[in-house]
């Protein structure tokens, strides 16, 4: 529990600027090109994608308006958009729990650099 304290709060402290938003967003975009590419070069280096095509879209959406309403956005904001959309009806069930750790996985390992 301890640890997971600790990584919220890595989240929470990680400010983004706008560039670093929009490179979370392309990162994410190249990873569910990879997973779904017929190259298994690419498809075999991605497990699984955080979000898919249609996320993306919702994603990146939800986090301009974010950026509207709040100067600054942190990991941890970008994390909780995400989970927004790993819901009932709007993620199939049996992708909810592997994207929402796969997003989680995402954001700590860039939040790391």
């Amino acid at each position: 529990m301890d640890a997971d304290r600790s990584r919220i709060q890595r989240l929470k402290e990680k400010v983004l600027t706008p560039g670093e938003l929009y490179m979370i967003i392309g990162m994410l975009t190249a990873l569910r090109v990879s997973h779904d590419s017929a190259d298994k070069r690419l498809a075999s280096q991605v497990d699984t994608y955080p979000l898919n095509q249609g996320q993306i879209s919702v994603f990146t959406e939800e986090l301009l308006k974010l950026s509207l309403e709040q100067p600054r956005i942190t990991a941890w904001d970008v994390y909780n958009v995400a989970t927004e959309i790993y819901k009932p009806g709007k993620t199939d069930f049996p992708a909810m729990i592997p994207q929402n750790g796969a997003m989680a996985d995402f954001l700590l390992s860039y939040n790391q650099n």
